[in-house]
């Protein structure tokens, strides 16, 4: 005999949780865009380095010389800001050979929302170093 009560309260805890699941996939959603834009923020990183081994063969002056200076000191401070996205921390059993930035900040206390626009913000900045160096 089935208890016409429990069919109410078994219906409400499987609202409960299909409702938590739908939150943890706009949460895992969110996390997962933020960990895309810092692997892409690292490429550009990459990058930036690269122009600014560039700049400092080419520098031709005392002022070409203290402008990729004060560009590497930049991109030193940008690299003290990059964190790991939760769930998603650096796998460091590479296969491949090429030059990997290995920074192991713990990730801030911050929302998905807030890790993700930490991210634009880091991918924005990293570009306009990306910029500065190739002028």
């Amino acid at each position: 005999m089935i208890n016409v009560f429990s069919v109410p309260v078994f219906l409400s805890l499987l609202a409960l949780l299909i409702s938590s699941c739908s939150g943890n996939s706009e949460k895992d959603s969110k996390l997962k865009e933020a960990h895309e834009i810092h692997e892409a923020s690292m490429s550009v990183r990459a990058q930036t380095v690269a122009a600014l081994e560039i700049m400092k063969s080419s520098a031709e002056s005392a002022e070409d010389s203290l402008r990729v200076k004060d560009l590497e000191m930049a991109l030193k401070e940008w690299d003290d800001q990059v964190y790991e996205i939760p769930g998603f921390e650096h796998d460091h059993d590479h296969d491949h050979d090429h030059d990997h930035h290995h920074h192991h900040r713990k990730a801030p206390d911050l929302t998905p929302e807030q890790h993700l626009e930490m991210q634009n913000e880091m991918m924005a900045e990293i570009k306009a170093l990306l910029d500065q160096a190739k002028q």
